[in-house]
């Protein structure tokens, strides 16, 4: 056989240095390995994208990946006196089948993507309204760093514990609220006034306000956009009104007879819904009462949920940013927990986007 007369130069060789079996790749093999310091190749590893040049990060990343490093928790929360894991807390009342799957899918993808780049783990517990064993232990023995409540009752048995927590506390979407925890939500009065800004430039004057028979703060901000929004108009031709109906838009016929047998003189031109689910369910149901959306009729709802991507016509909503507020929320979290200081409050209020699509038209009477 003849030898290669053109070998590969040195250069695109890709050489790693043995070393000892079953010994594991350490932050130190990789500095050596990329030729910059043990603290640059920390902050790439924990996503401190501010204390290193972007081409350094790629470098780093490659060599750590080509060595097979594996980042080591358990290590790490010894060294830190910390577990390296945030928990989240739900009621066993969230319902996982309508809204709240959407809501909490969007948020929890947010949340893990920040809590993993800063390399955290998750622990998720789902309670009753009540101190359970399992959240007192999760709590106590220091298995989490820090603690997410989503969307909890203000009469939860947790909320009183909240005003003297030990570790951070951030509450996401929560109607209560607590001197000693953080917050994160979106900005349900800015949205609506938006949404009402929007359809108010369209045309519409005669309104329809379909809301949820629950008490919750989101709803109520919602509920008080509209009316004061309206109300700012002064407009002698605006005419307004509100109906009650189920939060999942299961009790909808009863509205859509009662606003049909209006004259069209009379008849709102647009429903404003509190949210989406049930502004899904007027568009399916219009027909049945002889109304068209949106020839007849405009439909506007409040979440962004995928639901209203899916239907015929599109409906115009707001979306919220689910997988921001779960970001925000690991962000604060995290920063509280480095702080070293469960006081270490935030409160972050999102703005939300109209989407205005084909459910809503200029009116036509």
């Amino acid at each position: 056989m003849h030898k290669d007369s053109n070998p590969t130069p040195a250069a695109h060789k890709v050489v790693v240095k043995p070393r000892a079996l079953n010994r594991s790749i350490t932050v130190k093999d990789i500095a050596a390995e990329a030729g910059v310091s043990i603290t640059t190749v920390s902050n790439v590893l924990l996503g401190k994208s501010d204390t290193y040049a972007p081409e350094t990060g790629v470098k780093v990343k490659e060599v750590a990946q080509r060595m097979g490093y594996r980042r080591n928790n358990l290590a790490r929360s010894l060294v830190r006196q910390k577990s390296m894991t945030l928990g989240i807390l739900m009621e066993a009342s969230f319902n996982f089948s309508h809204a709240e799957n959407q809501y909490f899918v969007g948020f929890l993808q947010g949340f893990l993507s920040e809590a993993s780049r800063r390399g955290y783990q998750l622990k998720i517990t789902v309670q009753d309204n009540h101190l359970s064993d399992d959240v007192i232990a999760m709590i106590d023995d220091r298995s989490i760093d820090g603690l997410v409540a989503l969307v909890i009752s203000p009469d939860n048995a947790l909320m009183p514990w909240f005003d003297n927590a030990r570790l951070p506390v951030v509450l996401v979407g929560c109607e209560a609220r607590s001197p000693k925890a953080s917050s994160v939500d979106v900005d349900d009065y800015e949205c609506m006034s938006d949404l009402l800004d929007q359809v108010w430039q369209i045309g519409h004057r005669r309104y329809a306000l379909l809301t949820g028979e629950q008490e919750h703060s989101s709803l109520a901000e919602r509920e008080r956009a509209f009316a004061e929004r309206i109300a700012q108009r002064r407009d002698p031709a605006l005419t307004t009104q509100v109906f009650k109906t189920n939060m999942e838009g299961l009790s909808v016929d009863s509205v859509l007879r009662e606003i049909a047998a209006l004259p069209a003189s009379t008849r709102p031109t647009v429903l404003v819904c509190i949210n989406d689910l049930i502004a899904v369910s007027v568009i399916r149901k219009a027909g049945d009462y002889g109304l068209r959306v949106p020839e007849d009729i405009s439909v506007t709802g409040f979440d962004g949920f995928a639901v209203g991507d899916w239907c015929q016509p599109q409906l115009a909503t707001i979306r919220q940013p689910l997988a921001r507020i779960g970001s925000k929320a690991a962000e604060i979290l995290v920063e509280s927990i480095d702080a070293k200081d469960a006081a270490n409050i935030h409160h972050a209020v999102l703005p939300g986007r109209v989407l205005m699509r084909e459910s809503v038209k200029v009116p036509t009477a």
